[in-house]
């Protein structure tokens, strides 16, 4: 059974947010008291990290009850149990914490809140069985990872979202996979909700932010394998009226760590301001972005007006408004280069 009809999802994901703090110490203190050792090996951390353990479970039981998914906790509880077992602790520990969980919102949660955890909490106890016996799937090994990923920026768990991409990363993923198979297929995912009105938006900006904030710490780990000698100049950039900047910024990062010099004007860029950035660093390639068609007429004024001023400059266009199908800057300039 994959969704439920919760009495009042929103109402009912209010409640787990009022109870969160409360019933994060009262299941800790619980699994305390019935594993004392862990006190006994970790210390008060041992308290801090169940605790915070915890609440990120009641966080995502949320943004499952909100949702009205239980596959969508299911998923999260197989995560995490991967993240345990990769650190030695046996996932039946989180199906006791689930356990615990349960009892302790059992007597805070109306009759027919009660029965949507417990049909949760079973489905999240049964997929950390399956996290016991479940092969590694190498040729998608983040499918699990985006999918997690993708609740959390939904519900706002930016702490969550770190800790998700920094596992991943510690698992061997490299930072452009995580960019493309992860962060972009999440970020398209936010927008088709957006688009259907299943988010306002202000999730979908929330969601933007959180992969961001995401971004910008483990920027460093592509700096570690930027190649050396001579640089290469780029600009990247958005026009006036585009205000999507994460493709962008990722294309940025990708230059960078190939060596290129980059100069990233963010989004939202005058025209002006971008043909003097051309000007005055003498660019090799100009990257322009535009995710909503309505800012094409702009992208193809500027390549013009360049075209016109710089005949050797590459440029490279990319972004939703030139998805497959669409030829504006080919028909427009020639000799550019088009991307999606």
């Amino acid at each position: 059974m994959n969704e439920f009809p919760a009495p009042n999802r929103m109402t009912m994901g209010d409640r787990l947010d009022q109870l969160e703090e409360e019933v994060a110490s009262e299941v800790t203190q619980v699994f305390l008291a019935r594993h004392p050792e862990w006190l006994s090996k970790y210390g008060e951390r041992a308290r801090k990290f169940g605790i915070a353990d915890a609440r990120f479970h009641l966080e995502f039981l949320r943004g499952a009850v909100e949702a009205g998914s239980i596959a969508a906790f299911e998923d999260y509880c197989e995560w995490a149990a991967g993240l345990l077992q990769s650190r030695g602790i046996a996932s039946h520990f989180l199906a006791e914490n689930l356990t615990q969980i349960e009892t302790a919102l059992g007597s805070r949660l109306s009759p027919a809140e009660q029965a949507v955890v417990a049909l949760t909490m079973e489905a999240g106890r049964a997929a950390c069985q399956r996290q016991n016996t479940r092969p590694a799937a190498p040729d998608n090994a983040l499918a699990l990872t985006r999918t997690v990923y993708l609740q959390s920026v939904l519900i706002g768990a930016r702490a969550g979202s770190v800790q998700i991409v920094e596992e991943a990363l510690r698992n061997g993923a490299g930072v452009f996979d995580i960019y493309a198979q992860v962060f972009q297929e999440c970020l398209y995912e936010v927008g088709r909700l957006w688009a259907a009105g299943k988010i306002s938006v202000s999730v979908e900006h929330r969601a933007t932010a959180i992969t961001q904030f995401v971004m910008a710490g483990i920027y460093s780990r592509t700096l570690s394998v930027r190649p050396t000698g001579p640089q290469r100049q780029a600009i990247v950039t958005g026009v006036a009226g585009e205000f999507h900047q994460i493709g962008a910024n990722m294309v940025a990062d990708v230059l960078e760590s190939d060596g290129w010099n980059v100069e990233f004007l963010g989004t939202d860029a005058p025209h002006s301001g971008i043909v003097d950035a051309v000007r005055a660093q003498n660019s090799d390639l100009l990257c322009i972005s535009a995710t909503m068609l309505f800012n094409v007429p702009q992208v193809v004024r500027l390549i013009r007006e360049l075209r016109g001023l710089y005949p050797s400059l590459r440029m490279l266009i990319g972004g939703a408004a030139f998805a497959p199908g669409r030829n504006f800057g080919r028909r427009s300039a020639p000799t550019v280069s088009q991307r999606t």
